[in-house]
């Protein structure tokens, strides 16, 4: 019982953070908590394995430790955002000057509006980009 007990703490603290991120939007760069919660798992089933040795017991062991260092790459790797290296950007990539004169934004249909045209209306205008997940 208290190897499936570790099993269940390992997947509820990768399953709680997911549903944080992405149904509340809570992204944390380092979820110490769930962190904490999955190692107190995996000690858990390191010591019933420790005391008793069964093949099932093994089995949720080596599964929760492929789902806890999945968590980790998740968190730390997959959905981290990071910026190119100055390198990475070639000269070939980078925008015309045309387009830093005029810059202009394209609507969700394809058009684009020119900024300057937005300024000329309303000389105080700010404009907010917002990064979401979707």
């Amino acid at each position: 019982m208290k190897s499936f007990i570790g099993f269940l703490l390992v997947f509820v603290s990768f399953i709680a953070y997911v549903i944080l991120a992405l149904q509340l939007g809570i992204h944390q760069r380092y979820p110490i908590v769930h962190y904490l919660i999955g190692a107190g798992g995996l000690f858990l089933l390191f010591k019933e394995i420790r005391t008793r040795f069964t093949w099932p017991r093994l089995a949720l062991n080596v599964l929760s430790w492929m789902l806890f260092l999945l968590f980790g790459w998740w968190t730390q790797i997959y959905s981290t955002y990071r910026t190119p290296a100055p390198q990475a950007v070639q000269k070939e990539n980078a925008l015309p000057p045309a387009a830093i004169a005029q810059p202009s934004l394209k609507s969700t249909e394809g058009q684009a509006t020119a900024l300057g045209s937005l300024f000329h209306h309303a000389p105080y205008s700010l404009l907010v980009f917002y990064r979401g997940h979707w």
